[in-house]
């Protein structure tokens, strides 16, 4: 599952006054008329995102796609409203959850087209990248993401995972140890890291950090299952027999 992150959305209604010019009485009826039909068709239309934001949160997905489409498809649209940018990224989450990646794809990159400091849209075409198995595309997205927030965490840790599965060692632990500067307490990243490290045979560093994810996380099974086996690289038979023990009395619950 992708773990997926998503923007708030905050709108604000914001309407031109008309100024105080000499006007005509019946011309001036007439603009004040279609001032009003302009402002009421512009809350409506904010009224579609601001609806689909509450439905999202609660999460009600077909409503919130419902809202976020209308609000899209309204053609009132002005370009330089940051909050195109932001209904596009939601609606590109709800393709996502449903695993309509292409069609998340043309929404985050319709967001980055509106707004192209997006952190999070980065990060989370770089997962629809990744799972689509465009690792080149991926890791450009996520490292985009990192140079706009630096101490992004959980960028840093989904590049490393792009590094491990192209079995790029060494690069993974760089960045999961960058991701654990932001993220201390996170004993995935420990045991991702430590995946790292016994793959390119530091097996004294994979036995560290999977001990540190056990200590938070006590029930990691597969920490376990990973220090057995770097226990018995170092032939620690002992060690590696009594963890290999515990990650199956784990795996039974």
């Amino acid at each position: 599952m992708i773990p997926l992150s998503r923007l708030a959305l905050f709108v604000a209604l914001v309407f031109l006054t008309a100024a105080a010019v000499p006007a005509h009485p019946v011309l001036a009826q007439r603009a004040t008329a279609q001032q009003k039909q302009m402002e009421a068709q512009r809350a409506a239309l904010y009224d579609y995102a601001n609806k689909g934001v509450v439905a999202q949160d609660k999460g009600d997905l077909d409503a919130a796609m419902k809202n976020y489409t209308m609000f899209l498809q309204s053609g009132m649209l002005d370009p330089q409203d940051p909050t195109v940018a932001f209904v596009y990224h939601n609606r590109g989450l709800i393709w996502s959850q449903w695993k309509e990646y292409d069609k998340a794809l043309m929404d985050y990159t319709q967001a980055l087209n509106q707004n192209p400091n997006l952190e999070q849209t980065y990060l989370n075409r770089g997962l629809i990248w990744t799972e689509k198995e465009e690792y080149g595309k991926a890791l450009s997205d996520l490292s985009r993401a990192i140079e706009l927030k630096p101490d992004y965490g959980k960028a840093y840790a989904e590049r490393g995972r792009v590094h491990r599965i192209q079995l790029k060692f060494r690069q993974a632990a760089d960045d999961y140890t960058m991701a654990l500067k932001f993220l201390p307490n996170d004993p995935q990243m420990y045991y991702n890291r430590g995946v790292a490290y016994l793959n390119y045979g530091d097996e004294d560093k994979a036995i560290a950090d999977f001990s540190r994810a056990i200590k938070l996380d006590p029930e990691f099974a597969e920490a376990y299952q990973h220090r057995g086996e770097a226990w018995s690289k170092k032939n620690k038979k002992s060690e590696a027999i009594n963890d290999f023990a515990k990650a199956r009395e784990l795996k039974k619950y």
